[in-house]
């Protein structure tokens, strides 16, 4: 009787289901939601729209890299490349900014990289255990978004034979960048709505309400719970003159 409830005791315990995060990029979308909007919340349907449309943005970028890559017969897919398919994606003023947020995030990692020549080589200490912080990838280029995730999706991914660093760098650069630039416009029209939380409706009017964001999405992508934009019918218009609508 004992061995019984002991045992039942333990099969509890062992059986505890852990929960698998299945979309790789909801904890850094948050991350960027926190610097943008400090006191604005994102649903779980709103976190899922996030999370692919970062991934099509990837995929698209690394597809046209790829391609550059084929086609300039080079075996090695560098940030160069990326950049070039970044220019070929994107569009107008978004295109400028997010090469501008690229080569920032590569300049600052090739710095934080390599040592300087003016520096004379240490002298090895004997220490038992060393108190030096491991810096990351990431932290190198400036970024919230894993660089080295992003790296390991591109090798993964057989885009090329070979992968540098700082592919995965100018790439984590461009969607941190776009991710902030559609948080921002649905953090903003939440607050405009006196919401607490970002929600499908609100993505769906940053993506296809802005200017500059319509083109991404308009014919590639479809938001569950998203709505219609807000427009009026010609017949429901005021005429010039300043009559009423016309009746049917």
């Amino acid at each position: 009787m004992n061995r019984s409830k002991q045992g039942g005791g333990t099969a509890t315990s062992n059986n505890r289901r852990h929960v698998v995060n299945k979309s790789p990029f909801s904890s850094y979308i948050y991350r960027v939601l926190r610097q943008v909007h400090a006191d604005i919340g994102i649903s779980k349907k709103a976190m899922a729209v996030m999370d692919d449309l970062v991934q099509d943005m990837f995929r698209r970028v690394a597809k046209e890299a790829a391609l550059l890559c084929r086609v300039n017969r080079r075996c090695t897919l560098t940030s160069r490349e990326v950049q070039t398919a970044t220019r070929l994606v994107l569009l107008s003023q978004l295109q400028r900014t997010a090469v501008a947020e690229g080569v920032k995030a590569v300049t600052m990692y090739n710095s934080r990289s390599a040592p300087s020549g003016n520096e004379e080589p240490a002298i090895p200490k004997l220490k038992k255990k060393s108190t030096r912080r491991v810096v990351g990838q990431s932290e190198r280029a400036g970024l919230l978004f894993p660089v080295g995730r992003i790296n390991t999706m591109l090798r993964e991914g057989h885009y090329s034979k070979r992968t540098a660093p700082t592919s995965g760098v100018y790439l984590a650069a461009v969607l941190e960048f776009l991710v902030r630039k559609v948080l921002d416009v649905a953090g903003q029209s939440a607050k405009d709505m006196h919401k607490v939380r970002i929600v499908p409706r609100l993505l769906f009017l940053a993506l296809f309400g802005d200017s500059q964001l319509s083109p991404l999405v308009r014919e590639s992508c479809t938001i569950s719970s998203g709505g219609v934009l807000p427009t009026a019918t010609d017949p429901l218009e005021p005429n010039k003159e300043g009559t009423s609508p016309q009746e049917f």
